[in-house]
């Protein structure tokens, strides 16, 4: 997949030739002496697909890989409604917000992957190097282990033995090839649905992830309503970007409930994924007609209360990091040092 940012500044510049007049053909053309050789390779295929009397919705939907598919979802819309350049802004800003967001998050998880690296290394160097040779150098010595030593010494035994290390590996390569995998089975679905439902009852996590995803759908859903599209494939296009199954499912059961007749509302209240207070909003927006102006208001909410999420999940996870570095290392000093004081006590 290309990164957003890039498919941001390719949106960005289509709307700007566009809007100055050039045709989408000739912008295509433009863009295709771009520097990136695999990219100009697609922006040719979608001019090429343009010139064969294709929609542009039609050429991007043929490029999943390259482009998410909300891209052909509004690019589809603003086509029949005749706001395709208006679209083609709020893709790119869509995008770009993204982007941006996803780059604090990757950030925010610099450190503690950092710090679970540097412990899961120390780890494996006392298991196997440091501890085997002490074990072997008290019972020379007859000496007597501290309890706070034997418990470390069975804790990296198990741990970190050859045989768990590769079931533990070998289970997180299955589930991820189970979650991640694209062809629709039933135990596949059914794996994946599970561990998103298990990701929203997380204490800190799910919260996190639901308020992302309760943003994202909101953006994408006020995006489709003002690009023309109906209520219902706006919510089934913003279901698609959820990136959780279980919601995504939720979202589903929305639609299916406006097509037995209930309002918006009813059919989001029943699937308590938005908080009580968006559901009336909606409703407000549903009977003034307003309804992509409520979104994207709420919308620009949710993405204020992440940012304040992220910016207190970051000032705390530095101090946490350390407690627990410090606590790791402490244990282990002291299950290698008390051994050796005891020897040069009984000395």
């Amino acid at each position: 997949m290309i990164p957003k940012e890039k498919l941001s500044r390719f949106f960005r510049s289509i709307s700007l030739l566009f809007g100055s007049g050039i045709g989408l053909f000739h912008a295509l053309e433009h863009l295709s002496a771009d520097d990136d050789a695999k990219f100009a390779v697609v922006v040719e295929d979608l001019a090429s697909k343009l010139s064969h009397g294709h929609s542009f919705s039609f050429a991007v939907r043929e490029h999943p890989k390259v482009f998410p598919r909300i891209c052909a979802d509004m690019i589809e819309a603003g086509e029949k409604s005749g706001t395709l350049n208006a679209v083609l802004d709020q893709l790119a800003e869509y995008l770009s917000r993204g982007s941006a967001l996803e780059q604090r998050l990757i950030a925010a998880m610099v450190y503690p992957v950092i710090v679970f690296l540097l412990m899961l290394g120390m780890g494996l160097g006392m298991a196997w190097f440091v501890f085997p040779r002490e074990r072997e150098f008290l019972e020379s010595l007859d000496a007597e282990i501290p309890a706070l030593t034997k418990a470390v010494f069975l804790v990296f035994e198990f741990a970190f033995h050859p045989l768990v290390l590769v079931a533990l590996v070998s289970s997180l390569v299955l589930g991820f090839v189970l979650y991640s995998g694209r062809e629709e089975k039933n135990t596949q679905g059914n794996f994946k649905e599970l561990t998103d439902e298990w990701i929203l009852k997380l204490p800190v996590i799910g919260e996190f992830l639901l308020k992302l995803s309760v943003s994202r759908a909101l953006t994408v859903l006020s995006m489709l309503l003002q690009a023309g599209l109906m209520v219902d494939k706006s919510l089934l296009a913003a279901g698609r970007m959820l990136g959780n199954t279980k919601l995504e499912k939720e979202l589903h059961r929305a639609v299916h409930s406006l097509h037995r007749g209930k309002s918006l509302a009813e059919a989001l209240d029943e699937t308590h994924c938005f908080p009580s207070l968006v559901v009336q909003l909606f409703e407000v927006g549903q009977e003034t007609g307003k309804l992509h102006t409520v979104s994207a208001k709420l919308a620009e909410v949710y993405e204020e209360e992440l940012d304040s999420a992220l910016a207190g999940f970051v000032s705390l996870v530095e101090p946490i990091a350390l407690l627990i570095v410090g606590t790791f290392v402490g244990v282990l000093l002291l299950a290698t040092l008390l051994p050796t004081t005891n020897v040069v006590g009984n000395l």
